[in-house]
């Protein structure tokens, strides 16, 4: 692990535990061992290091559109979607250190622009990639010439991001039912 990651770690760990405001650069230098100086190295400031951070909890990592996009039969598509989405999902844990996390990013976007400019970002990318896999459907038949993409990107973003509300306040969600009942949506739109 590079010393990045390590602190990555530990902010991670201590954004979760005690919130933005309680969270110093000195402690995370202290509980790694090394200097304030070293740390201000990686990061340049608190901000940076919680988006940096913010950044390692993004639904969309690792999250790869190439098969729904390569896709040229609508039972491969729709296999490819399914696939896609259960990903995104995948990356929205269901543990308590998460949810604190998510909870302080939350918190803290109100003081610091950065974090929402940050959180929009993501949703604008989640946006992007449903929008071009519902209009790569549309274009090989697999759904509805007639259903508009701007909507259907919405759709699904919203069932992204509905299911992390819904795991961050620590209710349950049958993530696959869920999944399979709004993709069905989609093909039956119209």
């Amino acid at each position: 692990m590079t010393t990045r990651e390590k602190i990555l770690d530990v902010a991670y760990r201590s954004f979760a535990d005690k919130g933005y405001n309680r969270t110093s650069m000195g402690s995370i230098a202290e509980e790694l061992g090394i200097t304030r100086p070293a740390l201000y190295y990686h990061f340049a400031s608190k901000e940076d290091l919680l988006l940096a951070t913010y950044k390692t909890v993004d639904p969309l990592k690792g999250v790869n559109a190439d098969d729904v996009l390569a896709s040229t039969s609508i039972e491969q598509y729709r296999r490819e979607l399914n696939a896609l989405i259960a990903s995104i999902t995948s990356n929205l844990h269901d543990d308590e250190q998460r949810n604190r996390f998510v909870a302080t990013v939350e918190s803290a976007s109100s003081q610091i622009p950065a974090v929402l400019q940050s959180a929009r970002a993501q949703y604008d990318a989640t946006c992007a990639i449903f929008k071009a896999a519902i209009e790569h459907g549309r274009g090989i038949g697999a759904l509805p010439a007639k259903l508009d993409a701007d909507t259907a990107k919405q759709y699904l973003s919203a069932y992204i991001y509905g299911v992390g509300d819904i795991l961050l306040r620590g209710s349950k969600i049958d993530i696959d039912a869920t999944r399979n009942m709004v993709i069905e949506g989609l093909f039956n739109e119209g």
